[in-house]
């Protein structure tokens, strides 16, 4: 990692349009982070950089700022989420840590990674897990293809007592219970609970949001109506008429990414009914500018507000009952192809447990080098 801290606080470099930007860190050191202003927007660049290696700086005075501190080595894992092979669904980044690391830390590790999530392991004592979900922008109070990874990696490195069964994820603000049946091929199937939706009006204009997608407003579906769903993440759920028009989206990320914010959207995803998954069955594309990641290969927490959605506006008519099996595959066109799992459990025909799962994939093993994180 090119990520450098420091005891006192470098001089702010002003270079034009971008800038250096300081964190502080607990300890009193500080990072810096190369910024630059796009269109009015501060960014970060996705790495970490020294202000004395500017050219006008030398490369001793560099390595003087580095003396004396010592890079800690953590085991670092990078799973394919909600597939069943190499280079399919969602990357996950597993990085395991000895203690929980600062927030910022950890924030800016994850910039690092470039992953669409980072999960933060700080430690496993029987049947209970702590963990933290991190984007490249944001922590993130959940993350299902975070989750799959994780008790994935978990059961592959023999670390789950009993090696199957229920378990708890504790998060900072939620805990929730993860299932993990026996691993077929090495790999287990891993059901996490989910917080059930609420459901109300979009609140926004279809027209616009239709625009900013590339769609019009016939694009839409005669049957169902776009609502806005709140769980973990709140989404703008938005039912098309079917395959054709999915595939057709082409959407205007930097303009869709301040509209989610001004709304108070976290992710924009579209859907049709998809018969090439037999009995129930979508296919779902998820934009996510507004928290880290453009379009999403595959999102548990998305596909698990969907299915509850598609059976409060649809199967529950049908006379659904006991429970309700629905799959999805999405990442399609991303060229990161996903199968993922929901379970609606019901009594009296109304919802009373959200799960959504799958299988993952260990691309990668090795260790992550972080400098002076622990001292």
């Amino acid at each position: 990692m090119s990520l450098t801290s420091y005891r006192t606080a470098p001089p702010r470099a002003s270079l034009g349009p971008a800038s250096w930007r300081l964190r502080r860190l607990r300890g009193g050191r500080y990072v810096a982070i190369h910024c630059c202003q796009v269109k009015g927007e501060v960014r970060g660049r996705s790495r970490y950089f020294d202000p004395f290696e500017h050219p006008a700086r030398t490369a001793d005075r560099r390595d003087r700022a580095l003396a004396g501190t010592m890079a800690v080595s953590f085991p670092f894992s990078l799973y394919d989420c909600f597939s069943s092979a190499p280079f399919g669904g969602s990357q996950a980044a597993i990085i395991e840590v000895p203690r929980p690391l600062e927030p910022d830390l950890m924030q800016t590790i994850a910039l690092e990674t470039a992953m669409p999530v980072t999960v933060f392991l700080s430690s496993v004592s029987g049947r209970n897990v702590n963990a933290r979900f991190f984007s490249a922008v944001m922590e993130q109070p959940m993350c299902g293809h975070g989750a799959v990874g994780l008790f994935t990696h978990l059961s592959s490195e023999g670390r789950l007592t009993g090696g199957s069964g229920s378990f708890h994820l504790h998060m900072p603000n939620v805990a929730t219970t993860v299932e993990v049946a026996e691993p077929a091929r090495h790999q287990p199937l891993v059901m996490l609970d989910v917080k059930a939706p609420d459901f109300a009006p979009p609140g926004v204009d279809l027209d616009t949001v239709c625009a900013l997608l590339g769609l019009d407003r016939g694009d839409l579906s005669n049957r169902l109506n776009p609502v806005r769903g709140k769980a973990d993440f709140i989404h703008l759920i938005l039912p098309l008429a079917g395959p054709g028009e999915l595939a057709s989206i082409a959407p205007e990320f930097d303009k869709l990414g301040r509209f989610c914010r001004a709304h108070g959207i976290d992710t924009v995803c579209a859907f049709c009914m998809d018969d090439q998954e037999g009995g129930t069955g979508l296919h779902v594309r998820d934009f996510c500018p507004a928290v880290g990641v453009a379009e999403s290969s595959s999102a548990g927490t998305t596909n698990a507000v969907i299915a509850a959605y598609l059976y409060d506006r649809a199967l529950r008519r049908e006379g659904a009952c006991g429970s309700v099996e629905i799959m999805a595959r999405q990442g399609t066109e991303t060229g990161r192809p996903s199968r993922l799992r929901t379970v609606l459990t019901l009594k009296d025909r109304r919802i009373v447990r959200v799960q959504i799962g799958g299988t993952a994939s260990r691309l990668l093993t090795g260790h992550i080098n972080v400098p002076g994180c622990l001292e």
